[in-house]
């Protein structure tokens, strides 16, 4: 896992993974050095919609490698060890299939809590789908609010 830290403001972690497919540019998540215009809008709204979670959210994102992105990688159990989330946002169907080895698509899994490594996870669409098909914007948005219900139930 390739890892990008994009806030620390907060006691409580969220990470979010993504993988692509082979035909997903990997630029609709991050460039070599940080998260694309659009991540940093997506994680804006994210922010924005957990701005009253209490003791704050700090938000990292990682990379799967496999999918080409390896400089300065780490085992992603070592990873979770470290950054210690509160709760994983799997972008993708790629991700869903790498970390919870099911064949389900994201309309599947989505709105449900899931439990990998210890951690909470909760799935959405993939950046690059978010870009190319806008209709899934919508669903995307309750996602983000599924995020800040499923932050607000930690124990």
């Amino acid at each position: 896992m390739v890892n990008w830290p994009f806030s620390n403001e907060g006691e409580s972690k969220l990470l979010i993974l993504c993988r692509h497919h082979k035909d997903q540019p990997a630029q609709s998540f991050a460039a070599p050095t940080g998260p694309s215009q659009f991540m940093i809008d997506y994680l804006s709204a994210i922010k924005q919609a957990t701005v009253k979670f209490e003791g704050g959210l700090d938000i990292s994102m990682g990379h799967l490698t496999e999918a080409g992105i390896g400089r300065g990688h780490q085992p992603f159990s070592q990873k979770v060890e470290e950054i210690a989330p509160v709760l994983i946002l799997l972008m993708g169907e790629e991700a869903v299939r790498h970390m919870l080895g099911e064949n389900l698509n994201v309309a599947q899994m989505r709105m449900r809590v899931h439990q990998q490594h210890g951690v909470n996870l909760v799935v959405t669409y993939h950046p690059f789908e978010l870009i190319s098909q806008p209709a899934l914007k919508k669903l995307a948005l309750e996602d983000i609010y599924f995020i800040q219900q499923v932050l607000n139930a930690k124990p």
